[in-house]
């Protein structure tokens, strides 16, 4: 069956399931670095908000033997384990008093994401771009989140400055960091694991890598490579190592560093985190092929190698 087939009969389905109260769309949704999905939005008639489900992976697991039944039934379930966010008031959107306090910031990277940065409000950093969302909470390890266009400057009555300024202020509160080193990092997530196979399909069991290389991220996991933003954090952390930090934007989730003495010794790594892009971190996570340095005496971020300008 082709993709077209497939999600015509998804739709046809899921519109015969939900029935004339509801109303289903199909549309594309651009996601990180100029990645298209189709998007299935299933809202009821009486309320604006609905949760849109990705049909590309889905169609990905039919390709692979799971049955086209089987795939209608994630889709309902998803649909009703999202209810909950359709029960928030519309016009609570509009509100400030609702709005202001759940800004937060996201990096991405900068060159792969122009047709997007085009439609948002955004401030650059390094080769990224610092854009906003509207955290609404989180659901089964996924964030319910609006990204912040134009639009809802206009709707909120917010200059982009003041919409970056209070998304900065709010997103360590809403989001803490974490920074533990890779070795401890690695060690959690193996004592989670039950399942042999899952073990198994690691690429190591034990870390044997740099003793001296941490994880910078937020407590959620999602987005973390924004903690480097966090005022204090990278401050206090090249203070007590007596280092400047090395900085590899790991992905959107995360970022590693490494505290140097010498920053030269980063400067050739960046073919590294190039192959581990491409090979390891899938198209929408990626974050940069670049790598960084954050000077410990003066506070400043600079680009530290030459690479690549896009991640694609």
């Amino acid at each position: 069956m082709s993709y077209d087939v497939f999600v015509s009969q998804v739709v046809s389905r899921v519109k015969q399931h939900f029935g004339s109260g509801y109303s289903i769309s199909l549309h594309q949704v651009p996601k990180n670095n100029g990645l298209m999905l189709d998007g299935l939005s299933i809202s009821r008639q009486d309320c604006p908000i609905a949760p849109t489900i990705y049909l590309n992976p889905l169609y990905d697991r039919f390709k692979k033997g799971v049955p086209l039944e089987e795939l209608l039934k994630e889709i309902i379930t998803l649909y009703q384990e999202n209810a909950s966010l359709l029960s928030i008031d519309p016009d609570l959107l509009s509100r400030t008093d609702f709005v202001l306090p759940r800004l937060a910031v996201k990096l991405i990277h900068r060159a792969s994401n122009r047709e997007l940065l085009e439609q948002i409000p955004f401030r650059p950093f390094l080769d990224l771009a610092i854009v906003c969302f509207l955290y609404l909470g989180i659901r089964e390890g996924r964030q319910m989140t609006v990204l912040v266009s134009y639009a809802h400057l206009n709707l909120w009555d917010l200059s982009q400055e003041d919409l970056l300024r209070i998304a900065l202020q709010n997103t360590p509160k809403l989001f803490p960091f974490r920074l533990c080193s890779v070795k401890e990092a690695m060690e959690e997530m193996l004592s989670t694991l039950t399942d042999s196979a899952d073990i198994q399909a690691l690429p190591h069991s034990s870390w044997d890598g740099p003793e001296f290389l941490y994880l910078l991220t937020n407590r959620q996991g999602l987005d973390g490579a924004a903690a480097m933003l966090y005022p204090s954090v990278l401050r206090d952390f090249s203070n007590r190592e007596g280092k400047d930090l090395i900085i590899f934007p790991s992905s959107v989730h995360e970022v590693l560093l490494l505290p140097v003495s010498d920053p030269a010794q980063g400067a050739h790594l960046s073919s590294m985190v190039r192959e581990i892009n491409h090979a390891q971190v899938p198209r929408e996570e990626r974050l940069s092929n670049q790598v960084y340095l954050y000077r410990r005496d003066t506070g400043e971020f600079s680009v530290l190698s030459e690479s690549p300008e896009t991640v694609l």
